[in-house]
């Protein structure tokens, strides 16, 4: 698909400069055509190496899911390839006579190019949330929408598929064709992003509770205030739970915005009936938006204050170190004066020259406590 869409800019010189692709820059070679089978002809034979190769049919309304390794039947109206091998990619390709991206395609895309129309066929890329104990919490995933079928390409495991082929198996919501096909799926990433979402805030109300009230509560419980270097200990694992969050938050926006441009560029070539459950999606997808830059804003709020605490308990002990140097200032100065034992200083033969030094550093260290607590300074 790509090294089509090359060739034809290379072809025009006006599109190569606006693609900024130079004029006669070599172009990958375009892979053997596919062809559609004849009327009433198994769509492909043969097994597959890849993780996943599955097909499903659309009967009275709900999905089917369809014998796999047996190729792709003529009545799929959804194949679904995760990780597909070079043999499954033409396997399909022979099946329903298009162009799959290959794993370097579909890496290589800029943002640009993830949304194509050509031949008769829409080629979408979108992120989405990723399965279960993923490595990244979106992985993204290509959509073919071709006539009445549709094929979802992806490398990892997406949390949204399962829960779309169970809800629509059980018939819980009718199915027409590969539009609904698709906007069904864009429906369930939706929830997924949604759920997610909610889990953040569900994180961020119990980082807010170990912010403003775990230290009070703690010091109720045990009568008294947790150490200064526990204090902070515990802060700054809040910033490492806060930058865990922000970062799934970020990724999660990068979703969103992502199925947005897909979803307006679908409705672009959508008939009428589609279009209307399109601006559907559109609308929730701006909502879930909305609650992600809520949500953003609150991990800023929440890293601004932790900083400030960790600020102000350190701040604390640069005070007290500061007011315990005033304090001992006086005292070290009386100590000072008579340490220097001068032939003719009188108090070195008084008999209570001891007391008397001792008793003079005392109330020079009482007068700047006292002087403190006249001002409200301690």
């Amino acid at each position: 698909m790509i090294s089509d869409l090359q060739r034809s800019i290379t072809a025009v010189p006006s599109l190569a400069a606006t693609y900024n692709i130079p004029v006669g820059s070599p172009v990958p070679p375009r892979r053997q055509p596919c062809h559609p089978p004849p009327s009433g002809a198994v769509l492909g034979s043969g097994q597959g190496g890849g993780d996943l190769l599955r097909s499903f049919a659309i009967a009275n309304g709900r999905l089917e899911p369809l014998a796999e390794g047996g190729g792709v039947p003529p009545e799929a109206a959804w194949v679904d390839m995760m990780s597909p091998t070079s043999a499954e990619e033409r396997l399909v390709e022979s099946a329903l006579g298009l162009e799959i991206p290959t794993r370097a395609e579909a890496g290589g895309l800029q943002v640009s190019d993830r949304l194509v129309s050509t031949a008769g066929a829409l080629y979408m890329s979108a992120l989405v949330p990723a399965g279960q104990n993923a490595e990244r919490p979106t992985v993204p995933i290509t959509f073919v929408r071709t006539g009445d079928r549709l094929v979802t390409v992806r490398y990892s495991s997406v949390g949204s598929l399962d829960p779309f082929v169970a809800r629509y198996t059980r018939g819980e919501a009718s199915l027409a064709g590969a539009g609904d096909l698709l906007a069904g799926l864009l429906e369930v990433a939706v929830d997924r992003i949604d759920e997610r979402l909610q889990q953040i805030g569900g994180a961020l109300d119990h980082l807010s509770r170990g912010i403003f009230h775990h230290a009070t509560n703690l010091r109720q419980r045990a009568g008294r205030r947790l150490p200064l270097g526990r204090r902070i200990q515990r802060l700054e694992a809040v910033i490492e739970d806060l930058g865990t969050q922000h970062e799934l938050a970020g990724k999660l926006r990068e979703s969103i915005q992502s199925l947005i441009r897909l979803t307006a560029f679908s409705r672009e070539h959508a008939e009428d009936g589609l279009r209307q459950r399109l601006d559907a999606v559109s609308t929730d997808l701006h909502s879930v938006a909305e609650h992600a830059t809520a949500l953003s804003a609150d991990m800023e709020f929440m890293l601004d204050a932790t900083v400030g605490l960790i600020d102000t308990q350190q701040n604390k002990v640069i005070y007290l170190l500061s007011i315990l140097g005033i304090v001992m200032t006086p005292p070290v100065l009386v100590a000072s004066v008579y340490g220097m034992n001068f032939r003719d200083m009188p108090e070195l033969a008084w008999t209570y020259g001891y007391g008397w030094a001792l008793g003079l550093m005392l109330l020079s260290a009482v007068g700047p406590i006292l002087l403190f607590k006249l001002r409200g300074w301690l």
